[in-house]
């Protein structure tokens, strides 16, 4: 079920693509410059907390982003895995892997297709994964200051622990800020909600980066992530603080 609707988001953009190119579109949506210089952008971070006495604990995260720029279209790559343990013994335990591809309509506006598959092993959930497609706009973008909103729908599957398979149709609703404080400083601001008729999820990732020098930076970052509807016997949010050691790399 889920790649038959993979499919056929995938021509559905594609389709609509097309047809942008080859028609006019309407005053205040110009169409941009194609720009040949492709721009390849990346960043990997690492942090680990360790705490000793009445309570042994250990935590480990590890992310990878990797962005692709050429001419209209925008690929971005992210991983994120994260471990924490207690008494030596797991206690939590995420991988994340997302995909999402902008295509420029505009100075302005952008149509979007993304792919999210997150396996959090403490969340009652093998895993729960989409595929959404939709429309964006950079509400401001500026040399400093970037805000961007996109709305969307699209399918998800999500697989219980005892098996089970629930699949629904959700709408998608993003936000992305940043915002360049001062000349090392950067703060960054996420928010992810897919919401069908069985569950709403939501995820609020914010973090402040300080740069030691053009490629190290230090991060300080906060997460939430909260189900309405959560599998029996477990909490409906989750949260995370972490602080990371950034290597910046690529065409800047």
């Amino acid at each position: 079920m889920l790649r038959t609707v993979c499919l056929a988001l995938s021509c559905s953009l594609t389709t609509v693509l097309h047809a942008q190119s080859e028609t006019e579109l309407p005053l205040g949506m110009e169409p941009l410059a194609e720009e040949n210089q492709p721009q390849v952008t990346g960043e990997g971070g690492l942090g680990m907390a360790v705490n000793r006495g009445n309570t042994e604990s250990e935590s480990l995260n590890a992310k990878l982003k990797l962005t692709f720029e050429h001419g209209r279209w925008k690929h971005q790559f992210v991983v994120d895995a994260r471990k924490t343990s207690e008494n030596e013994m797991t206690i939590g335990e995420r991988y994340l892997f997302t995909e999402k591809t902008d295509y420029n309509l505009s100075e302005r506006t952008y149509a979007f297709g993304a792919f999210r598959y997150d396996d959090d092993r403490f969340s009652g959930f093998e895993y729960q994964s989409s595929l959404t497609a939709g429309i964006g706009w950079h509400l401001i973008d500026s040399d400093k200051t970037r805000f961007d909103l996109e709305v969307g729908a699209g399918h998800k599957e999500s697989k219980l622990e005892t098996g089970l398979v629930d699949e629904e149709t959700i709408g998608r609703f993003g936000e992305h800020f940043e915002t360049q404080l001062t000349d090392t400083t950067r703060i960054t601001q996420d928010l992810l909600v897919e919401s069908g008729s069985d569950q709403t999820t939501s995820e609020f990732n914010t973090a402040l980066n300080v740069a030691m020098n053009s490629h190290l930076a230090l991060q300080l970052s906060f997460g939430i992530k909260h189900n309405s509807n959560p599998p029996a016997g477990l909490e409906d949010t989750d949260s995370v603080s972490s602080i990371n050691l950034i290597y910046n790399f690529g065409n800047h």
